[in-house]
C-alpha cells in the first residue's frame, strides 16, 4: 500500500512539473505568465492527490479491485481539474 501512496505522490508531482514547467510547487514564479501555469499545475496536482486518495481508500477497503480504482482515479481527476482549466482559459492574457 505504501508503494501506491508513493506512486500517487510521484504522479501528482510529475503532473505539476509537466503543466507548470517549474519544479517547486510551494514558491510561485515572479513572472505573471508563469504564475498562471504554476496555479494550474498546483490545482491539477491537488486534484490528482484528492482523487487518488479517494481511490486508494476504496481500494484498501476492498470495495474496488485495482482496475476499478484506477478508473475512478482517472474520472475523478478529470472532473476535479476541469474547473481549473476553464478558469485558466478565461483568465488568458490575450483576451
Amino acid at each position: 500500500m505504501l508503494t501506491y501512496v508513493l506512486g500517487l505522490v510521484v504522479v501528482s508531482y510529475g503532473m505539476f512539473v509537466f503543466i507548470s514547467d517549474l519544479f517547486n510547487p510551494f514558491i510561485p514564479s515572479r513572472a505573471p505568465l508563469r504564475k498562471r501555469g504554476w496555479r494550474l499545475g498546483r490545482a491539477a496536482a491537488l486534484s490528482s492527490l484528492t482523487a487518488g486518495s479517494v481511490a486508494l481508500v476504496l481500494f484498501a477497503l476492498s470495495t474496488f479491485d485495482s482496475r476499478a480504482a484506477i478508473g475512478l482515479y482517472l474520472v475523478l481527476t478529470t472532473v476535479f481539474v476541469i474547473p481549473s482549466i476553464v478558469k485558466h482559459k478565461k483568465s488568458a492574457i490575450w483576451q
